[in-house]
């Protein structure tokens, strides 16, 4: 609801006092420094990929290691300088924070001019200076909903940056194990084909029965299948990490390293974070900020049109006209208008406020329960990935060694040497797969901590 006020110039000084001080206020308007800056304020300090995406320069890192093999922070720089997913965040940002500016922008002036020429005589000239007094009596409201506004985007763009370089480390970290999987199963395959291969001349010189042909030949069947599957999910998984980067899937920089490293190991002992982390990410968990922002700024729109919707709209302001006649008409002017839906409108205000506080609440009670449960899953996967990439896999190898020594003293036959190396290659590519998930829970677990990758 506005209210505008008509004003009627009296003389040039008027007019220029009135035009210096709209000019004031658009320069005011336009004096604003660079809102990209509001969203690295916002990202922890440890995030420097991040932050470089926001009004600073990129951060200094050499390219990769001496084999040029593509490491997971040198794909976060690749997304953040080449990627377009970068650039719609930031343009997002930006749309969402002008629409804010414009609702939160001084009040305007509007000039009126008329000329109506009759059958004969002189014409009728009519002139009006306007200027909507509601929005310059809310200004001092309005601001102060926007400055938590604003501040609810700088959040939300923060964290989606955040979450950003989180989907291009995952998508690095599997791309990396499904590249290794892949050659781990095609050379299982490649075993198994050599063991049906064997089998088949075992039975055509009549030393293998029928039965264990058909077993050898159903079992290098089901090995070329898994590894075609892993071949094209490996492909399938360099594809997703291209798209993130910004780059061809066929671009040779994406050299990705033989096996996914270790993942870090956990601080604490047990499998709960202890009350200092829990508050950590209650502070500091960039979603759940931009909803308390949210909220603030909802509580501030919703006071002010508590006030603002039982007084009527007043036009008050002055007219001049000048008649056919040459007769110069000046006098005062005040129309005012009510409608009882204002306050309808700030009952619906004053929910969406309730509705915004009872959203941030409800988001600080999931924020607390997933790093309990990201803290879990993290515990549970290094756990698996010590039993399968360490206890699992060197019992396998001693195996394979042992079913060597008994081959060559011929205590046993080719076929069991082969299947058990088989079923290594076949264990080392499940243990890559559950490093995989153990480094999926690392980064889920540090992004419900509010903490940088």
């Amino acid at each position: 609801m506005k209210f505008p006020l008509y004003a009627k110039r009296r003389t040039p000084v008027a007019w220029l006092a009135l035009t210096l001080l709209g000019s004031l206020g658009l320069a005011g308007c336009a004096s604003v420094a660079p809102r990209e800056l509001a969203v690295r304020a916002q990202l922890p300090a440890q995030a420097v990929w991040a932050a470089s995406a926001w009004g600073g320069a990129t951060p200094t890192a050499p390219e990769g290691p001496a084999d040029d093999t593509l490491t997971a922070d040198t794909a976060v720089r690749m997304a953040f300088t080449s990627s377009p997913h970068a650039r719609s965040l930031r343009a997002a940002f930006l749309a969402e924070v002008s629409a804010i500016d414009a609702a939160a922008a001084p009040g305007g002036l509007h000039f009126s001019w008329a000329r109506l020429r009759p059958a004969d005589g002189l014409a009728k000239l009519a002139l009006a200076l306007s200027v909507p007094l509601e929005e310059w009596l809310t200004l001092p409201g309005r601001q102060r909903q926007a400055y938590w506004s604003r501040a609810a985007a700088a959040q939300r763009a923060a964290f989606a940056t955040l979450q950003l370089e989180r989907h291009v480390r995952e998508a690095w970290a599997t791309a990396v194990a499904a590249q290794r999987r892949a050659a781990l199963l095609a050379r299982a395959a490649e075993t198994a084909e050599l063991s049906a291969e064997l089998a088949t001349r075992y039975r055509d010189a009549g030393n293998l029965p029928p039965h264990d042909w058909n077993e050898q030949q159903q079992g290098a069947a089901v090995a070329l299948t898994a590894a075609a599957e892993a071949g094209v999910a490996a492909a399938e998984s360099r594809t997703a990490l291209a798209n993130l980067l910004g780059v061809p899937s066929t671009d040779p920089r994406l050299v990705l390293p033989q096996a996914l490293p270790s993942p870090p190991a956990m601080e604490s002992a047990d499998n709960a974070p202890d009350a200092a982390a829990l508050t950590a990410a209650l502070s500091h968990r960039l979603d759940l900020l931009a909803a308390r922002s949210e909220a603030m700024a909802q509580q501030v729109h919703a006071r002010s049109r508590s006030v603002w919707s039982r007084v009527p709209a007043v036009a008050a302001g002055v007219e001049r006209e000048r008649e056919t006649d040459g007769t110069r008409l000046t006098g005062p002017s005040i129309d005012a208008t009510w409608s009882p839906a204002g306050s309808a409108e700030a009952r619906g205000v004053a929910a969406q406020a309730e509705l915004a506080d009872a959203n941030a609440a409800t988001l600080a009670v999931e924020v607390a329960n997933e790093v309990r449960l990201r803290a879990l899953a993290y515990r549970r996967a290094l756990d698996l990935d010590g039993l399968l990439g360490t206890h699992l896999t060197q019992l396998q190898a001693a195996s394979v060694t042992a079913a060597q020594q008994q081959q060559a003293f011929m205590l046993a036959g080719p076929f069991d040497l082969l299947e058990k190396r088989r079923v290594m290659d076949e264990l080392f590519a499940n243990a890559e797969q559950q490093r995989l998930v153990a480094w999926l829970a690392w980064y889920a677990w540090q992004q419900a901590s509010g903490v940088a990758l």
